[in-house]
């Protein structure tokens, strides 16, 4: 399914084009070439997200929130109303006193939509009369977590809308800081797009969960992470964040930020040792990402990163030497793009050449194929050394054996005739 909102595009990455919280006003373009970084497409099947508080509060069957059927609800009890004042037969009151209930319910529903489409924000220039219209009908008895169709809250709204004091407002009436509208967007999500520290905090302070996910599986760290808001992204990590919860397609925040070129990003998840051979649906890991899309800042974080890190050398390796779903390394998805300085970077940190993907094709193979000559001179250099190190290293070895032979001879006791 489609989170709502959305549109599928072509490349690698996918998913900031359209925000959680909006259609497409918010979004970037992410571009690439291989890969399976999320489209858009969420995986499986759609969990109803069940009744919104609207229709909550109102009793049973959806709530009434659109503006044609709350002009004719008014409409119906003034007419009713004035029949009483006039002293109108009892018979034609009948529809009142039988009604109340009903028009209590339309007239609440007519208030909770009132208050979301304050909370939209379209209407008003300033945000002191955006928070002023808030307060009016919150103050007349809208439910404060009132939805529109999407199911987005006021509360989700106001941080959308970038309003510090409209989500204050909101919180201090007791808004549900976690409620996530229809697309699973949350009102930290949005701050976190909108990159407004103060409301991040703010709503971080409040209790918000960072680790929430949405439809696409996203969570606030990956959306500041797509839209490179560094600040907000440490703060989201130092509130908790998981730095490798997956997203549906099995990707992480170290994945996005390595296929968006996102290299501050890559380092700080890096520092607090994120998982550097973790692998999405198909197989690729963040070096592959970043292999692929020739960004040699990044791929030179991720070797150093994962030498330095937990397990040193021998996880590096693995991250470096691990074949995706299709059987090719980083090293080989490199070479297949031309990236001559990543194919030299990953060679030097101990990328196999000798690796073969389950066409039974090497890196040269690939790159002989895609006519990358800068990078087939590279990798048979890479051979040609290897060979020669090798040679060197069995000549030495040699020698050293025939010392120790000749050694051990000299020192061997004379017999007795």
């Amino acid at each position: 399914m489609l989170c709502a909102g959305d549109e599928e595009r072509g490349g690698m990455m996918g998913g900031s084009e359209a925000a959680p919280g909006t259609a497409a006003t918010m979004g970037e373009d992410g571009g690439g070439n291989s890969g399976s970084l999320d489209t858009g497409t969420a995986p499986g099947e759609s969990v109803s997200p069940g009744p919104t508080p609207m229709e909550a509060s109102a009793g049973s069957g959806p709530a009434v929130d659109h503006e044609q059927t709350l002009i004719a609800a008014y409409a119906k009890l003034q007419t009713l109303q004035g029949q009483r004042r006039r002293g109108s037969a009892r018979s034609e009151l009948v529809p009142l006193w039988m009604n109340d209930g009903v028009l209590r319910k339309y007239m609440d529903a007519a208030k909770d939509f009132q208050l979301v489409q304050a909370a939209n924000g379209l209407e008003y220039e300033d945000e002191e009369e955006y928070v002023r219209m808030i307060q009016e009908w919150l103050d007349r008895g809208a439910f404060v977590d009132s939805t529109d169709e999407e199911g987005y809250s006021p509360l989700i709204l106001a941080a959308m809308n970038d309003s510090v004091e409209a989500t204050r407002l909101l919180i201090e009436r007791g808004a549900n800081v976690d409620w996530q509208s229809r697309e699973g967007a949350t009102a930290l999500m949005n701050a976190s797009i909108n990159g407004n520290q103060e409301l991040v905090k703010l709503l971080l302070d409040a209790g918000a969960g960072v680790n929430l996910q949405d439809c696409r599986g996203f969570t606030a760290l990956v959306w500041a992470g797509d839209y490179e808001n560094d600040a907000v992204f440490e703060m989201l990590l130092e509130h908790g964040a998981d730095l490798d919860l997956p997203d549906g397609q099995n990707s992480t925040a170290l994945m996005r930020a390595a296929a968006f070129n996102h290299v501050s990003a890559v380092r700080m998840l890096l520092r607090r040792n994120a998982k550097t051979w973790l692998t999405d649906s198909l197989g690729f890991t963040a070096l592959m990402y970043g292999a692929i899309e020739g960004h040699d800042q990044v791929v030179q974080a991720l070797l150093e990163g994962a030498l330095n890190g937990p397990g040193g050398r021998q996880v590096m390796l693995r991250m470096v030497n691990i074949g995706n779903n299709e059987g090719n390394t980083a090293l080989m998805e490199a070479a297949n793009f031309g990236h001559e300085k990543v194919v030299q970077m990953i060679l030097d940190h101990g990328g196999d050449y000798r690796c073969v993907n389950k066409r039974g094709e090497s890196a040269v193979d690939l790159a002989r194929a895609s006519g990358k000559r800068g990078v087939v001179r590279i990798l048979i250099k890479a051979m040609v050394d290897d060979a020669e190190r090798r040679q060197a290293s069995a000549a030495a070895a040699k020698s050293a054996a025939s010392a120790d032979s000749a050694s051990g001879a000299a020192a061997a006791p004379k017999s007795n005739s």
